[in-house]
């Protein structure tokens, strides 16, 4: 007799569970944002497919002396403005001092 009751128990504790998932994903929407993510993903995957079959493969050229140049000339401005700016001193702000 106990083992019926710890069945019926099991089978009643399983319908409570998906009438309850059902009310809580009804409630937060979750079907509706699932549907909506697949429907992005549809598009996005046409929007993709159609890009690769219009264009060609985009690769990055091999870096030659004087694009090698360029970046350090880059990386040399780069310091530059590092320099310039000293964490010790303090900062004025236009808006605090405004009269």
């Amino acid at each position: 007799m106990n083992i019926q009751w710890i069945i019926i128990a099991i089978v009643i504790s399983i319908a409570v569970f998906l009438i309850l998932r059902e009310f809580i994903c009804w409630y937060w929407k979750i079907n509706e944002r699932v549907s909506l993510l697949e429907d992005i993903l549809e598009e996005l995957k046409k929007m993709n497919g159609s890009e690769e079959k219009g264009e060609k493969e985009k690769t990055i050229p091999p870096k030659t002396e004087t694009n090698k140049k360029e970046e350090q000339d880059e990386d040399e401005e780069d310091d530059d403005n590092e320099e310039e700016l000293n964490p010790d001193e303090p900062v004025e702000d236009p808006f605090w001092n405004k009269k």
